[in-house]
Formats: structure tokens, sequence, C-alpha cells
């Protein structure tokens, strides 16, 4: 199964912060007795096998663009582009790997939306984002790493989080001046 996660930090994280945040979690680190089967550690709140910024729920996140912003300065082509500095885009990734050096990220804003004054995009700040208190997700991790889920299996039953959305909303409202992520997990 696939689920969304949507990962809140600090600073825009790179993809081996990303794992680290998730290691923890990733199945097969799980230590089972081998004779009797039974867990030595108390499964986690959540597993995964692989995950992917962005993945199925890539270009949830509406990144503002605003002429008249310094940070962005969307006015000008960006000599190194802005994705995985500014802002993440799996699209502008995928694509710039496929380029290589002659590639203008400029040339794609259009295409992610940029013609109705934001982009499409997988990672960036909460503040500059149009649809973050939209966001849905199964997963929550928090800019100190705590973890909600909507439900969650002890190794024999799956329990819902009954409070979920409640927390969830919480947390969106203690994480301005953070950066939002959006990843694809699946366990």
């Amino acid at each position: 199964m696939h689920y969304c996660v949507l990962l809140i930090t600090k600073k825009l994280p790179s993809e081996s912060k990303i794992e680290k945040i998730l290691q923890p979690y990733k199945y097969e680190d799980i230590k089972y007795d081998e004779e009797t089967g039974k867990l030595l550690t108390p499964f986690p709140i959540f597993t995964y096998d692989w995950f992917r910024i962005g993945g199925r729920y890539t270009g949830s996140l509406k990144l503002k663009i605003d002429k008249n912003n310094e940070y962005y300065n969307w006015n000008f082509i960006s000599n190194g582009g802005r994705n995985k500095r500014l802002f993440y885009s799996k699209l502008l990734s995928e694509l710039q790997k496929t380029k290589g050096a002659i590639f203008f990220e400029e040339d794609y804003y259009s295409s992610m939306g940029s013609r109705d004054g934001f982009l499409y995009v997988d990672g960036a700040k909460i503040d500059d984002l149009l649809n973050f208190d939209d966001v849905n997700c199964f997963i929550c991790i928090d800019s100190n790493e705590n973890v909600i889920v909507r439900e969650t299996w002890d190794g024999h039953n799956f329990i819902k989080d009954k409070q979920f959305d409640e927390k969830l909303a919480k947390i969106k409202e203690n994480s301005k001046g953070m950066f939002a992520t959006i990843l694809d997990i699946h366990d």
C-alpha cells in the first residue's frame, strides 16, 4: 500500500536527511526472534520499505509565485535553479537528470501552474504555500520528528487514532516558518 506523508522540517530537507528521519520506521530493520517469530522491539508506529518525494502525491503543494518576493526572485532566471535550494519538485529533478547541464527549470514553470500564480511542488516553505491548510495525509512527522498516524498496526491489530485530524491541525498551526515535504511511502 502507498501512504501520503506530510513531513515538516525547519529547513528544506535533502533526500539523505529524509532517509535519516525515516530510518526508525524501515521495515527491514524490525528485529524478530528467528525461532519464535516474536518481535524483539516494539513495533514502530508505521513501517515502510521504500519512499519517494512526491511519488503518487507529486505536485500536491501550491507554491505561491509573488513577483515581489525577493527570496525566490521570480523575475529572473536563477543561476543553478531554485529546485532543491528554495523548493523541491520531483518533476524538475527528473527533468534535470535527463537534460543535464543545459537545463533551465524556468522553461517548465508554465506547465507547473505558473500562469495561475503558483507552482505545483513537493516541498516548500509553509508560509509560501497557498493550500497548506488543505493538505491531507495518512502520516505526519512534525519538525521535532514526532509522528502521528491515522491508523497504526501494533503487530496484531489496526488501531485508529480518532484525534488524528485535531492533532494534524495543531501541528499545521505550529509549523509556520518551516518547510513541508510530501512523501509517498510503500509498506
